[in-house]
């Protein structure tokens, strides 16, 4: 965060909200803030209803944005305010800074967004949970969800089909219907197919070098695809980890003819 007097190690931190309390709180319909201290991209797959979302594009712009947001809305740090993050270790910076800013009652969420699905039913949160490994994202069962994946190339997670929240929250809580079912395999059969089109352009590539001549083919990147298998943040291909090695040993072969 960038600001070295801020020490959980060595100074006092906010008092910590147990996840049972928070869930109290919300299902009593008490007012409060909940604050969300996670990073744009992490919220973009979900957060707590009605919690605030600073747009923060790195936590280490979280001082001064947070300074310009208490000056914009008094009115949300003149109650109680919860801060949250995924495990809690931001919050044990961001908390303590609040209280330093002059919010008077201030929470951490103990144990984070994840403690809280561990601890409770997850009511009050919507959608899933992005975790910085390669699970991408989890659902209020703590089980990855099926539905997102990491852009190889700009690192953004994205949705590897277009899901409204209310029908991704159904998917996740409870079976999935046949009519999912399909839609997943539709998927996975696109991904098979982008697969073995890579594949194609290697062995065709390597008889070309075999013979002594340099391929001119479009690189795998620029091939004509479903547009709802691309990035939507930097159009490269949204990839299943299975076929991201081939597809970078081919984008590395191509750039070195």
């Amino acid at each position: 965060m960038g600001v070295d007097r801020i020490n959980p190690a060595q100074n006092a931190s906010a008092p910590y909200l147990a996840p049972k309390e928070l869930r109290e709180w919300l299902a009593s319909g008490k007012e409060f803030t909940l604050l969300d201290t996670r990073n744009d991209y992490e919220i973009r797959l979900g957060t707590f209803k009605n919690a605030v979302d600073m747009q923060l594009d790195t936590f280490r712009n979280f001082p001064q944005i947070a300074s310009k947001y208490i000056q914009a809305h008094p009115e949300l740090f003149q109650r109680p305010v919860v801060s949250f993050c995924t495990g809690g270790i931001r919050c044990e910076k961001a908390a303590p800074l609040l209280l330093e800013m002059g919010v008077k009652d201030v929470y951490q969420l103990e144990g984070g967004i994840l403690q809280y699905f561990m601890d409770t039913d997850g009511e009050g949160y919507e959608n899933d949970c992005y975790v910085f490994d390669r699970r991408v994202s989890l659902n209020r069962h703590l089980k990855p969800s099926t539905s997102v994946r990491m852009c190889f190339q700009c690192r953004q997670p994205v949705h590897l089909t277009p899901t409204p929240p209310q029908q991704q929250v159904e998917a996740e809580t409870k079976d999935a219907t046949e009519n999912q079912q399909q839609q997943f395999e539709g998927q996975h059969e696109k991904e098979q197919q982008q697969q073995i089109e890579v594949e194609k352009n290697e062995v065709k590539e390597r008889k070309l070098q075999a013979e002594g001549r340099r391929s001119r083919q479009v690189p795998p990147n620029k091939m004509e695809i479903d547009s709802s298998l691309q990035c939507p943040f930097c159009s490269a291909f949204k990839v299943s980890a299975s076929s991201f090695a081939s597809l970078s040993s081919s984008v590395r072969k191509q750039s070195s003819l």
